[in-house]
């Protein structure tokens, strides 16, 4: 390091005190100083170290040198400075001659409020004090470049080191999208290590090392990334053709308009043609977009110009209803007009060349005295005012529909300089780049098909009930007695929904089914009868239609008959072709044949009718009963 030495005369001016005070902190050790050959006592001259001194003093030297040779004065402030003091006066001069210039030209009070926006818009990296910029600016108004730094702790340059481990943890902390400042992550390691890391400016100068690429990507998020540090395939234009391709998507107006009343910003769902970036249909709304507009827009479209090989839809579940754009629905619009679906990569708005569109059309909104700016930082002066004071100023919805229909055919009509265009308008393009005849619906082809479906449910004894129609009941007699239990969709208008046409699961037309009237409590008597009536009569036919399937006047055998000549055709089983063995030994099965045999004499003594023996009969009776003991 450089080190500058003063004469005692030099430094009491910078002090602003006696040679004597100077002399005694000499004498207490607490200024570093040495002696050079000279004149004076002993042949020796006193220097005392500019650094050793305070940094008021040491501006104060500064200042007195600038008054003659500020440039050498300046040069002898960077020489002695370190690479951390250099960092931070390089931003201290940055944000005082930013502020200077940012005061000298805002009239307004609030130059302070104002100006911090104006940093952290366009140097988010840098971090002050609000309360520091005047003092800094009136120094560097009186001093230059030497009023601004701070010259403490100037004799541990060099001194200091930012170890891998302290940048490893801090670009843990940084590195992450909820963007915290330098400064919080500074304090966090600075508290791991226990305060002993560099200033925060070598954590500064270590950050203008770290790749953009890896700024974005860890602080903007993945879709920043991706849309900003990641190549994109370039699409060829010219292979393509007319009617190829469209492209949908919504977008609100950044025009206010008066609507009876209520103040809002209208919404355009549109379709665009890739190759000539022709709009080729849209629809205008105040209500915010869904399934029933994609449709109108599309109805729109294909009766403008036809219908495309493929469409191009947001990832948005109003283009993915099942009825109408579903890649797994078999009969869903996009299914029976045999247009393939290609859906864009969620929040990937430069896969879709309709965000050109767009910006085009708002460049000729920006004219408009209602034109409120794409977000609320660019919304203009006239136009920052509550919604009761602006609908008396800005257009009404009808005058604005009006407007935005010749803006759409003023760009239709303007001259691109896109890819493929070759100076062309985009309705030049799309007539001229047709390879095959464009495909159009019969005005009664497009109004029976250009309808929203149904999903498929199961016909009742009610008929049909679907959810996307509020839960109501169609029936018709026909419905029911032709397809009960099976399972069918239907079409419809949005409009009405008083009938509907009802299909097959294989898409096969079944017919008109109306709604099914209902008994209302208090809608009148005779009503109600009519209601009653109509039920009776359905279900006479009813009955009727499922009496003509049984069979009458034909006589069959009893199914106990059936039965019994169904069993007796077995027979009787037979086991004499199974070798058998005896289980048990022969003298067990004597046993059990003489157990057989008592059981059998005990029965039959049963069955025997007893009679009591006469006195004639004593003799014979006493002679039988020894012989049976005796035998036993």
């Amino acid at each position: 390091m450089n080190e500058h030495w003063i004469t005692v005369k030099e430094a009491t001016i910078c002090n602003k005190c006696k040679e004597n005070t100077i002399v005694q902190q000499v004498n207490r050790g607490t200024l570093q100083y040495k002696y050079i050959s000279g004149k004076g006592r002993g042949g020796k001259q006193l220097r005392i170290l500019l650094e050793s001194l305070s940094p008021e003093a040491q501006r104060n030297y500064l200042k007195e040198q600038k008054k003659t040779t500020s440039g050498d004065a300046e040069k002898i402030l960077l020489d002695r400075m370190s690479a951390d003091k250099r960092d931070q006066l390089e931003e201290k001069l940055l944000i005082t001659r930013k502020y200077i210039e940012f005061r000298d030209n805002y009239p307004h009070k609030d130059h302070v409020k104002q100006f911090v926006k104006y940093m952290k818009k366009h140097y988010p990296m840098i971090e002050f004090k609000t309360e520091r910029l005047a003092v800094w600016a009136a120094r560097y108004k009186e001093q230059g470049a030497a009023g601004l730094i701070d010259l403490r702790g100037c004799r541990s340059k060099g001194n200091t080191s930012l170890t891998k481990e302290m940048q490893e943890m801090f670009l843990k902390y940084y590195l992450t999208d909820k963007k915290p400042s330098i400064k919080q992550c500074y304090d966090d390691v600075s508290d791991s290590f226990n305060g002993k890391v560099p200033h925060i400016s070598s954590f500064k100068r270590f950050l203008k090392t770290v790749p953009d690429q890896t700024l974005i990507k860890y602080r903007g998020g993945n879709k920043n990334f991706d849309d900003n540090c990641l190549p994109s395939i370039q699409t060829d234009y010219e292979s393509i053709e007319s009617n190829y391709e469209w492209i949908a998507d919504h977008h609100q107006f950044d025009v206010i308009v008066n609507d009876k009343g209520k103040v809002g910003r209208a919404w355009l769902s549109t379709w665009i043609d890739r190759r000539s970036r022709y709009i080729v249909g849209y629809v205008i709304n105040l209500r915010e977009p869904n399934s029933d507009i994609v449709l109108d827009s599309f109805t729109e479209a294909v009766k403008n110009c036809g219908i495309p090989k493929r469409i191009q839809i947001d990832n948005g579940k109003n283009y993915k209803v099942h009825d109408l754009f579903s890649r797994d629905s078999p009969y869903a619009l996009a299914a029976e007009l045999k247009a393939a679906v290609r859906i864009s990569l969620p929040y990937n708005a430069k896969a879709k060349s309709i965000e050109r569109a767009f910006r085009s059309i708002e460049s000729f909104n920006k004219m408009l005295e209602s034109y409120c700016g794409d977000r609320p930082d660019n919304r203009p002066e006239s136009m920052k005012m509550t919604n009761d004071k602006i609908q008396d100023k800005v257009m009404t919805y009808e005058e604005f529909k009006e407007t935005a229909a010749n803006v759409i055919n003023l760009y239709n009509n303007t001259p691109h300089s896109g890819k493929g265009m070759n100076g062309r308008t985009p309705y030049q393009c799309y007539k001229e780049e047709f390879k095959e005849p464009m495909q159009k619906l019969g005005d009664k082809e497009l109004l029976n098909i250009m309808r929203r479906r149904t999903r498929c449910v199961k016909v009742t004894k009610n008929g049909i009930k679907f959810a996307e129609l509020g839960g109501i009941d169609y029936y018709s007699d026909e419905l029911v007695m032709y397809h009960f239990g099976e399972k069918v969709y239907a079409k419809y208008f949005t409009n009405d929904v008083k009938s509907i046409h009802v299909y097959a699961e294989n898409g096969a037309f079944i017919g008109a089914v109306p709604s099914k009237p209902l008994y209302v409590y208090g809608a009148g008597e005779e009503v109600n009868a009519q209601v009653i009536r109509d039920n009776n009569k359905s279900k006479r036919k009813i009955r009727e239609y499922a009496k003509s399937f049984y069979p009458h006047g034909i006589s069959v055998p009893t199914i106990e008959d059936v039965y019994k000549r169904r069993s007796e055709a077995f027979g009787e089983p037979d086991f004499s072709d199974i070798p058998k063995t005896f289980l048990l030994d022969p003298e067990k099965r004597m046993e059990h044949e003489r157990i057989y045999a008592e059981e059998q004499a005990i029965d039959a003594a049963a069955k025997k009718k007893f009679v009591f023996p006469t006195e004639d009969d004593d003799y014979d009776y006493e002679l039988s009963l020894s012989r049976r003991y005796a035998n036993e």
